[in-house]
Order: structure tokens, then C-alpha cells, then sequence
């Protein structure tokens, strides 16, 4: 082989990375981890403060749905009794009660950031905003009439805001989807359907947003929360965290999830990796029963809003605590990130495992008409990245890579070390999606005469795509390569109880199983 095609062809299996060390976030990785080794998520240190909402002695809860606080630290509760909206001050005084009347079956509670109030009702298929004064100020949906166009909904379950006054309402009950409007109330998008698949959901509960605009979505009855970008674009999945009731972003952009089959508060990152949890099941002072909403506030108390309790409980860091650390950066870099970014997620959900290989060259000065075989697999790496190996041989040659892949937030794009057949590692450009295809351009010296290349992810299943690599100069095409990617088969099941990670052939598998099942190897998040 020529330099030339040396250089090609290093340049084009680099690119592979780029994609498919992003697919490995969740893949079978090679490690030594026997049967209930996985780690568990630390248990957060919080004391309840018993009885801190002092109700009036001719006021009752009854199942308390949700709980929000505004920006004087107020905290107000939206429960199913006689008294529907209840609101006390920052030491838990009773202030007013007000909305009688106006529900038939409360459920969800949201304040933005003007102290407006919004709550769903979904027993009579409508949203209500509310002025800090209690004037309603808009409505949405058609109280008692349920439906499924721009106008209606079926069971609306909770509210979120975007960066740009965007209203997203989880209709969930019924319609299973997401409905998104302007501020103003005017309809812009809808995106969901009942479904197990990516953008499907069974019972979207719970909705929230962080600062960047990204939504979560609490997709209960399939176990997972969903996130997405302003505009409803999957971005990613994680699972095996437990059913999300109620979801909050805090202050310091971590989400909460109050998990009422758990009987647990679940502290994670903007990764999705679980940081800690409290709780238990029970009646007594600091258990739950029916955990259905919650609300944090920048001193990270919490309060957790209980159906079955018929209460709103309070928590406070235990003296002494502090947030869970999450791992250092590099000391050498700072783009290498503490855990997965969403965009790293996206394609790891969809892609993770092994593939064989198959390259065809189809333009090259030294190589055309010859062929490659072999295998890309994929591994963890430092901090946030993961790593291919990558190794295929035949008539065109031997080509052994190494390479290592992260997602850098400031430049917003995928960041790449690669290392191919020995011949040192270089840092290269940034790379993104262009409508369904993953496209990587870069430009470099051939025979004295700019070249441009461009790598393209096509036709992308969880079985097979293609990578279609070209290079041009003085408008002709000097470079085209295409490689046909196919999963490799498994064949194994296996039984593993829920929450626990095996190894199989020295490879980690953990998942979304459930107990006493026999399934096939499936990887998520490890």
C-alpha cells in the first residue's frame, strides 16, 4: 500500500470510531464481574422533618398528587380533597386554599419561573395556569371531553417549560404522547405513540426540562425515562432506574425521580447515571407509599408529595452532607466528560455490541477492487469516552485501530484520539448528524492537491448499515470505500434477576429484565 492510501485509509477507519465508540456506552464489554457485582447507587443522607406542613385543624389532605415550590421558598400542594390547591410559607405555616370546585381528579403541580401556577387534571382532561393571585389566566384542553387532536386531551398528567416558553403537556393517560405550545397556548407539535420504541411510550407520566431546553419524559409503564431536544428529536433512553412517577429537575441540573413502586427518591445526573437515593415503603414518619411527585430546592431539601400517605413529607441533608462527587475530569483535559452525554447515549441505546466487517474498495489508485474482513468492537474508556478496536485483513491488506471518542459540549460535536497500525495518535475534528445520517468532513493534502472527504452513515438498523467514505480533488473521485456493518449473533440466554450484572463469556451484561425470565443477553447502561 502507497502512503497515500496509507493515509486514506487510516482516515477513513477513524471515522469509524466516531460512530460506533458511541454506540458502546451500553455494549458488551470485556471485564471480570461475576453475579451481583454490579455497584449499587449510594444511599443519600437525608432526615425527614415530621409533621413540618401545619394544616388548619378543619383542613385534611386527601391523596396528594403534587408539590411545588415558587421563588419565596412557599410550597404549595395539589391533593383530591375538598381544599385542592393548598399553600404555606417556607416554615411550613398554612397560607390559603383555593381552587375548590374547579377539579374533578388533580394531578399534576408545576410554578414557572414568574410564581405562575399550572396543574393538569386528569379526570377532566384539562390544564389550568393560574396567576400567583389565583386568577386563571389559560386553559387547555376541554374540561370533560377527552380527545386526541390539537384542542383535547385524554387524561393530561403534567406540564413542563421550555427555554423559550414552550408548554409541553404529558398527555398521557389516554394518548400516550407529548403536546407541544407557544407560550400563548398555540399548538406547534406533537410527537409519541403507545409503543415500547424509541419515541413511544406507555404512560408518559411525568415531564420536566433543564436549563439547555432538554426534555424528560418519565415513560412510567416501560421503565425508562426518554430525553429529547426543544423540538422533540429522541436524544436518548436509561433504564433500569426504576418507574418514574414524578420527575424534577434542580438547581444544579441533577434529576429526581420519585419512584412509587420503589418506595424510593433516586438522585441522577444530565447523564443518566444514578448518584444516590433514599426511602423506603411503609406508613411511619419518612416512608412512603404512592411516592407520585417531588420538588427540590436549591438547598436540596425535598419534599415528596404521597397518594397513599395522603401527605407532602419534607427531607433535609443529613449534617454533614454533601452531593455526590462525581469522578474527576482528567487533570491533563477538560473535555473529557464525568459521565455520557445525551448525544453519546442516543446512538450507544441503538447500536451497542459487535459487528463483522466487510470492505469493498471501490476507487483507489493502489487499492480498487480489493476487499477487507473483520470485526469493530467496543469498551469503556476514561471518564465519558469509550474505545474501538477495530481489526480487518485481506487482499487490501492488514489495518489494526485503536481509538478513543468523546462528546464535547463547547464545540458541540464528537471529539476524536485515534491510533491506526502503529503510526501514532492525532486528535481530529468534530463530527454530527445531518438529518439521519452521521457525517464526518475534513480536508487534507493528497499528491500536493487539497482533497476533500466525507464519511456517511446510511441506512442505519440495529442489524446492519453501511459507511460510505468518498474523496474528491479537482472535482473527480479518487476515494470511495464501502463497508458493510453486521451485527454479530449472540445465541446466549441467560436468567439474571433484576438490577444485577453477569458475566458470559467475559463479557458484562446487565439489563432491563425481569426476575425469573430467560432472555436474550441485552446491554444498557452497566
Amino acid at each position: 500500500m502507497n502512503t497515500r492510501g496509507m493515509l486514506m485509509d487510516r482516515m477513513r477507519h477513524m471515522f469509524i470510531l466516531l460512530l460506533f465508540a458511541l454506540f458502546a456506552s451500553a455494549s458488551r464489554v470485556r471485564a471480570q464481574v461475576s453475579m451481583g457485582s454490579r455497584p449499587q447507587p449510594a444511599e443519600l443522607a437525608y432526615k425527614v422533618i415530621p409533621d413540618f406542613l401545619k394544616l388548619p385543624s378543619n383542613l385534611y389532605f386527601s391523596e396528594v398528587s403534587g408539590v411545588a415550590v415558587n421563588s419565596t421558598g412557599h410550597v404549595f400542594v395539589f391533593q383530591r380533597g375538598l381544599h385542592p390547591l393548598v399553600e404555606f410559607d417556607e416554615n411550613g405555616n398554612f397560607v390559603r386554599s383555593f381552587g375548590e370546585g374547579l377539579f374533578s381528579r388533580p394531578h399534576g403541580l408545576r410554578i414557572d419561573s414568574a410564581d405562575n401556577i399550572w396543574v393538569t387534571d386528569n379526570g377532566s382532561h384539562f390544564l389550568l395556569k393560574l396567576s400567583p393571585d389565583e386568577r386563571i389566566i389559560m386553559v387547555l384542553g376541554q374540561r370533560d371531553y377527552p380527545g386526541n387532536d390539537h384542542a383535547h386531551f385524554n387524561g393530561p398528567d403534567d406540564v413542563a417549560f421550555g427555554k423559550s416558553g414552550q408548554i409541553y403537556v404529558a398527555d398521557g393517560e389516554g394518548n400516550s404522547r407529548i403536546v407541544e405550545f407557544d407560550r400563548d397556548g398555540h399548538f406547534l407539535k406533537e410527537w409519541g405513540k403507545k409503543g415500547s420504541s424509541e419515541g413511544e411510550f406507555q404512560l408518559p407520566h411525568t415531564i420536566a426540562t433543564d436549563a439547555q431546553g432538554l426534555v424528560y419524559v418519565g415513560d412510567r409503564e416501560n421503565g425508562r425515562i426518554q430525553v429529547f431536544d426543544p423540538e422533540g428529536k429522541f436524544l436518548t433512553q436509561w433504564r433500569d432506574i426504576g418507574h418514574p412517577y414524578g420527575l424534577f429537575v434542580s438547581p444544579d441540573q441533577h434529576i429526581w425521580m420519585a419512584d412509587a413502586v420503589a418506595s424510593r427518591v433516586v438522585e441522577m445526573d444530565r447523564g443518566g447515571r444514578v448518584l444516590g437515593g433514599f426511602g423506603m415503603g411503609g406508613r411511619g414518619s419518612g416512608q412512603f407509599a404512592g411516592a407520585h411527585a417531588l420538588a427540590v430546592s436549591a438547598k436540596r431539601e425535598v419534599f415528596v408529595a404521597e397518594v397513599f400517605n395522603w401527605r407532602v413529607e419534607k427531607f433535609v441533608p443529613s449534617e454533614g452532607q454533601t452531593p455526590p462527587a462525581a469522578p474527576r475530569h482528567s487533570p491533563s483535559t477538560d473535555t473529557f466528560h464525568s459521565q455520557l452525554s445525551p448525544e453519546l447515549q442516543r446512538l450507544s441505546d441503538a447500536f451497542a455490541g459487535s459487528w463483522n466487517v466487510t470492505e469493498t474498495f471501490e476507487v483507489s489508485a493502489s487499492q480498487q477492487g480489493k476487499t477487507r474482513r473483520g470485526t469493530a468492537s467496543f469498551r469503556p474508556g476514561p471518564g465519558a469516552s469509550l474505545i474501538e478496536d477495530y481489526h480487518s485483513n485481506g487482499s487490501a491488506g492488514e489495518l489494526k485501530f485503536l481509538a478513543l471518542l468523546w462528546w464535547d459540549r463547547s464545540a458541540h460535536g464528537y471529539q476524536l484520539l485515534t491510533c491506526a497500525n502503529n503510526d501514532g495518535c492525532h486528535l481530529r475534528g468534530t463530527a454530527n448528524w445531518e438529518g439521519k445520517e452521521f457525517v464526518n468532513s475534513w480536508e487534507e493534502k493528497v499528491d500536493g492537491k487539497t482533497a476533500v472527504f466525507k464519511d456517511s452513515f446510511v441506512d442505519i438498523s440495529p442489524s446492519s448499515f453501511r459507511l460510505v467514505s468518498e474523496g474528491t480533488a479537482d472535482g473527480r473521485t479518487i476515494w470511495r470505500v464501502i463497508t458493510k456493518y453486521e451485527r454479530q449473533e449472540e445465541g446466549v440466554f441467560v436468567t439474571i434477576p433484576s438490577g444485577h450484572s453477569v458475566t458470559i463469556d467475559g463479557k458484562v451484561t446487565a439489563g432491563e429484565w425481569k426476575d425469573a425470565q430467560s432472555i436474550p443477553v441485552s446491554i444498557r447502561n452497566y
